[in-house]
């Protein structure tokens, strides 16, 4: 069995993907955003405040994530989310 950020072929499985992690502030989220940025994956972690986000104190994330303060639960804040996340993939394209 391989572990986590390698795949069958021993390449870096998540290296350069791309992914969203809402509720990236605490618990669950948290964690799940930290792993993917440790194995090399474009992160935008999404939590309510801009604050807490810039409080995550992880040097994986602070090379691989982008922090987006968004209240999902709000009518239109998932637009900046879209937004960033396409400005992402358009970068990662080039």
């Amino acid at each position: 069995m391989t572990s986590g950020t390698v795949n069958d072929q021993g390449g870096e499985f998540l290296h350069g993907k791309l992914a969203v992690v809402t509720g990236a502030t605490r618990g669950i989220g948290a964690a799940i955003a930290k792993g993917l940025a440790d194995a090399g994956a474009h992160v935008i972690a999404v939590g309510r405040t801009q604050g807490a986000l810039e409080a995550l104190d992880d040097a994986a994330l602070a090379q691989h994530a982008r922090r987006l303060g968004a209240d999902l639960a709000r009518r239109g804040l998932p637009r900046p989310l879209v937004v960033e996340t396409f400005a992402l993939v358009r970068e990662a394209s080039q």
